[in-house]
């Protein structure tokens, strides 16, 4: 008898924790689902990537980006601009470079920080993303008297390096490293169909 009770706590017991196993793993599926579905997915030309679903298309941004997206509630920002690996080798020619052959990453990076002038310039992480070079820089500036947060992603393609530069008011940067390092791995280099 007292074998038969032990039998059955122990049943109850497993059941018990596969009932809730089942429904953690439920919410661990309803919150993937939710933070999938708080992103879309946006395709031009060459590359796709994810950004929060409450970001639209903007046209004033940067005449120079090949996207640009933002949310004034949230206070992102967006923009997308490509660089062609043989006209950054024609315009090194043209200034007296002597090597004529595209830059690297490093070459680009230190290209881009020193037009940038920014303070505080910090490469935060080096990654692959989707098979291509690629890295996070943080720095901090001010517009218009307003401190200002920036992530600037720079993933080197087989023709092009691509700037994925996102931005917020200092006062709205919460969340907002997670933000970048989203975007960011999310994008990808695609074949024009």
């Amino acid at each position: 008898m007292l074998g038969m009770k032990r039998t059955y706590v122990l049943l109850l017991v497993l059941i018990g924790l596969a009932v809730l196993s089942c429904k953690n793993g439920g919410n661990r599926n309803q919150k993937e689902a939710s933070e999938r579905a708080e992103y879309k997915t946006i395709e031009k030309v060459d590359i796709r990537m994810d950004i929060p679903a409450g970001m639209t298309a903007q046209d004033d941004l940067n005449e120079f980006a090949i996207l640009q997206f933002a949310n004034p509630k949230t206070g992102r920002y967006m923009i997308v601009l490509s660089d062609e690996k043989t006209m950054l080798a024609d315009m090194m020619s043209e200034d007296g470079e002597t090597e004529t052959s595209a830059p690297d990453m490093d070459t680009y990076t230190s290209m881009i920080a020193g037009m940038m002038n920014p303070q505080d310039w910090e490469i935060t992480d080096t990654l692959t993303v989707n098979g291509h070079k690629a890295l996070m820089a943080a720095f901090s500036g001010e517009t218009e008297g307003q401190s200002v947060q920036y992530r600037l992603g720079i993933v080197e393609g087989p023709d092009a390096f691509y700037q994925i530069m996102l931005w917020t008011p200092e006062e709205k940067s919460n969340g907002f490293d997670e933000f970048g390092m989203r975007v960011l791995k999310s994008f990808a280099i695609i074949s024009p169909q």
